[in-house]
């Protein structure tokens, strides 16, 4: 599974932070393998929380976690909440295994607050996967 938030700006100015929800199908392991991490495979989206239209926004700032599909919610909300305070940012761009997951952090903003934009991101998966956070229909989802 790929989680990903991104802090986007649209051309017409539009701020926002989407996330998406990527499943790879049912794997075990121990470490990420290289085949599954984002730049290679994303994998197929199957949710989608938006506040901004997608379509030609400039990313600001992105948190990506891949973790396996099998993963227990709880696991995965405990490492959300927990993610600013296990991984120190000093750059702005991280990528770091906390096994069984890996984690990418990139962003654009101010070097002092880079901490803070790590988990308000961290924060918009865990609302998202919480039903916090209104669903946008995946693409090709039909509506009724």
């Amino acid at each position: 599974m790929l989680l990903t938030a991104q802090r986007v700006v649209s051309p017409r100015g539009a701020r926002g932070v989407n996330v998406y929800q990527y499943v790879h199908g049912s794997s075990v392991w121990t470490r990420v393998p290289d085949e599954l991490l984002p730049d290679t495979n994303p994998g197929e989206l199957v949710r989608q929380w938006l506040e901004v239209p997608p379509g030609e926004n400039r990313i600001v700032s992105y948190l990506d976690i891949v973790a396996p599909d099998e993963v227990a919610a709880p696991d995965v909300h405990q490492r959300l909440a927990s993610l600013k305070h296990y991984l120190q940012v000093t750059s702005t761009r991280t990528e770091v295994y906390w096994d069984p997951l890996w984690v990418r952090f990139g962003s654009a903003i101010d070097s002092r607050i880079l901490q803070t934009e790590l988990g308000a991101l961290a924060g918009h998966i865990l609302l998202s996967l919480t039903g916090h956070r209104a669903e946008a229909p995946a693409p090709g989802a039909r509506g009724g």
